[in-house]
């Protein structure tokens, strides 16, 4: 009797503890891609998101996996394994290596019309993300990314 106190009420506060609240999946959207290595067969580009945290904590993400599309078709596959923290009510930029195929990316590119180089390139995001101290979970975004890259204001006086 002595030693089944102590697990139930190890139990219990084990329940209580499920029972607390529910971690709000940041949002994520695309800010930057930036080609870094580009070839006849495969791209590689930097992409840098933007993870905004709903929730009344600091969270730190340790992985991030995403696959962007467009229109459905596959645009590149992206990881990073490098920690961020996500301040409470906050945000922070999480940056991720991408990688795709020519053939992916210049498939894409030519299902835009002009308009999209104006409003910007539809895009889905769906991955995962490791929360340190919770595990794996998933996530979808949206929104549109625009190919065109401003150009510096010095550069555009000239």
């Amino acid at each position: 009797m002595k030693r089944l106190l102590p697990m139930l009420l190890a139990l219990a506060l084990a329940a209580c503890a499920a029972l607390g609240p529910r971690l709000k999946m940041p949002e994520l959207k695309v800010d930057h891609v930036v080609p870094t290595e580009l070839g006849l067969a495969q791209q590689r580009f930097a992409v840098t998101l933007t993870g905004e945290n709903g929730n009344d904590r600091s969270i730190t993400l340790d992985a991030v996996e995403v696959e962007l599309r467009s229109g459905g078709a596959l645009l590149a596959r992206a990881t990073s394994s490098v920690p961020v923290t996500l301040p409470a009510h906050g945000r922070a930029r999480i940056e991720l290596n991408a990688s795709t195929s020519t053939a992916q990316w210049l498939a894409a590119l030519g299902r835009l019309k002009a308009d999209d180089l104006a409003a910007g390139l539809p895009y889905t995001l769906t991955g995962r993300a490791r929360i340190q101290g919770w595990g794996w979970l998933p996530f979808r975004a949206s929104g549109r990314w625009s190919p065109m890259v401003p150009v510096p204001a010095e550069r555009a006086q000239h």
